[in-house]
């Protein structure tokens, strides 16, 4: 879909101004100059890394730059790797192509008991994070995971994104099985 509109530009200038201006999606526009040339262009490098405009958790910058548009699934997964939209976000990898999954789970033991403990990649400066841990003992009921401590590893910058490497361990509860998922709460 896109939008024509006439550029009134009025005197001299208007030989050299092209006049009409197509918009389409989110980040393109089309310019008709008088002497028959078209002008293409984008800007979705000029969107603000931090605007949200859509509330959905994920960088209107970030939408547009993969997919030229904002209205999209969080818990969609575009490339069918198993990662849906916010967790390709968050860890920075492609929502275009297949991109490994970069978590690191693994299980300990200490004295107070079982834990697991999870490694992965984090977008830094988010206003908040943007999803919880939440457990089950029979995937019906979920709740909070609580006493869930969090650690910096490491910081690193992918295409001029900062990146922090972040360890999360998240207490086993007392029950006999217990199940863990991501849930997304922008």
């Amino acid at each position: 879909m896109y939008d024509v509109q006439t550029l009134g530009i009025p005197g001299a200038l208007s030989s050299y101004i092209p006049e009409t201006c197509a918009r389409w999606g989110l980040d393109g526009f089309a310019v008709l100059g008088n002497d028959a040339t078209i002008s293409i262009a984008r800007w979705s490098g000029l969107i603000p890394a931090d605007i949200d405009s859509n509330g959905d958790g994920i960088a209107d910058n970030w939408e547009a730059t993969y997919f030229n548009r904002l209205d999209l699934d969080p818990a969609s997964d575009s490339d069918s790797d198993g990662l849906t939209l916010f967790q390709e976000y968050l860890f920075g990898t492609s929502p275009l192509a297949y991109s490994p999954n970069p978590q690191q789970m693994s299980l300990s033991t200490n004295s107070v008991g079982k834990a697991l403990r999870l490694v992965f990649p984090r977008r830094a400066g988010l206003p908040k994070v943007p999803y919880q841990f939440v457990t089950s003992p029979d995937l019906i009921q979920w709740s909070a995971a609580t006493n869930i401590s969090e650690s910096l590893l490491a910081t690193q910058s992918m295409d001029g994104v900062v990146f922090h490497t972040v360890a999360v361990t998240i207490p086993a509860t007392n029950s006999a099985a217990e199940f863990l998922r991501w849930k997304w709460q922008p």
